[in-house]
Parts: structure tokens; sequence; C-alpha cells
């Protein structure tokens, strides 16, 4: 791996369905990263007996929301993970939490990146059908602002760049807090190959096709430690598509 600096990452929402993966897949890889939650454990169901890399990872409390600058001037990346699901809302209290977890809480860590000098962030954004880019769907709004604030941290300095992941829909087998697991994989993985064996003229109707999340995992980390991808990149801003995300290697060279 052509790594681009031996200071650990900082993955926000590391113990999560997508941070998870990331955490195996660098700890593994022997890349030094911290995971930053707010419960700040590891995974409930996962074992340490049976996943020794978990002793690899350091997992620290902490909120995307109020980054730690300290913890952060330590870092040669940021992986910013957080965020909540694309869901309607129905009241003003309801808008305002959705356009928090998925604007608020990206652009205050690319504000504190800023303060601590990092100058390579990996966000999640979304792959959003053209139908839903309206201003009263909170969380198309929150990962525009996101966008927004990513494109101007990359203008800022020749020296910043950032990889935004737009992924459609994410299977694998995710957890709940308590460990419980929901296997997505078994309904979304046939449809996702169905869809994909569609003519393009139906695919661009429909939202993208669902990806797999080591896929998704294996791009996060390759954006945040080569730089293969930003050297055709004039302004360090880079947008990495659902399409991209399908054809994603699981190997990192």
């Amino acid at each position: 791996m052509s790594q681009y600096s031996d200071a650990p990452i900082v993955i926000y929402g590391g113990n999560g369905f997508v941070g998870t993966r990331i955490c195996e897949l660098a700890a593994t890889r022997g890349i030094s990263c911290i995971s930053v939650s707010r419960r700040g454990v590891a995974p409930a169901h996962l074992d340490t007996s049976k996943n020794p890399w978990l002793a690899n990872v350091c997992w620290l409390q902490g909120d995307a929301l109020s980054p730690d600058i300290s913890l952060l001037q330590e870092a040669g990346a940021i992986i910013n993970l957080v965020g909540s699901p694309p869901l309607p809302t129905f009241s003003q209290s309801a808008f305002d939490h959705q356009l928090m977890m998925n604007g608020t809480s990206q652009i205050n860590v690319i504000d504190a990146a800023k303060q601590a000098g990092v100058n390579r962030l990996v966000l999640m954004g979304a792959d959003i059908p053209a139908l839903l880019q309206t201003e009263s769907f909170a969380y198309a709004v929150g990962k525009n602002q996101t966008l927004t604030a990513a494109k101007a941290f990359a203008a800022s300095s020749d020296l910043r760049q950032v990889a935004v992941l737009q992924p459609s829909a994410i299977y694998g087998t995710r957890h709940t807090a308590g460990g419980t697991s929901m296997p997505l994989a078994w309904l979304m993985s046939p449809l996702s190959s169905l869809q994909r064996r569609l003519p393009q003229s139906v695919q661009g109707k429909l939202p993208g096709a669902f990806v797999d999340v080591k896929k998704v995992a294996a791009a996060a980390l390759e954006w945040a430690t080569t730089a293969q991808g930003f050297d055709t990149s004039a302004s360090g801003f880079v947008q990495v598509s659902n399409q991209q995300l399908q054809q994603q290697s699981l190997t990192i060279s």
C-alpha cells in the first residue's frame, strides 16, 4: 500500500455498520486507526477472542458535532460516517435533527480539521435521486451542505483533499447496539444484481443499485490512505459515485 501518512486515521462512527468494516480492514493491514463514537466501545456483537484485530483499534468516546481538536491534531486523515437514515420528517424538530445529523455533523468535522491541520478527509455523502433533491427533504439538504463545505475546504489550500462517497443503500449484516444481527444482504444483494442488469434508460429513473458494505469500506480506506485518484483532481475535491463504489476492488494496493 502507498500510505498517505503514518499518523492514525480518525473514524467518526467507527463502531457502526460501515465504520466497523473500515476499522477491521485498517487494523488487519497494520494501519493505525481511532474509532470515535458516542458510546466509545467496540461493537457488542464482536468477540475479542474471534476478532483479534479489535485490540489494534483505539475505541474512544466522542461526538462529530463537537470534535476534539487535540485528538485530530495527531491524525493523518479523518473519515466521517456520521449521519441518519433518509426518512421523511413530519415536524420542524425532526427536520432540524435530520439536518443536524447529515449536514452539521459533517461541517463541524470539516471545520475542526482546518483547526487541527488535517488535510485529508473522507466524508459520507449519498446517491440521492433528482426527485428527492428538494428543500423540504432535510436529508438531501444536509448532504448538499456537506458537499458545499467539502468543496470550500479543498479549495482553501493546495494541500487539502476531500473525497465524498456517494453510495445508494448499503447492504451487509447490520447489528443493533445490543448485538442483534439484521442480515440485509440476502435480499438486497440479488436486487442490486438484478438492477445492474436493467437497461441504462431504466436504471436512470431508479435509485442507484445497492452497494456492498465491504466495497464502501474499502473505498473509504483507500481514499484516506493513498494518493491515487486525487492525482487527477486539480481542485483536491472528488465525488466517488455509486457506480464507482460498485466497481471498487476489495484489495487496496
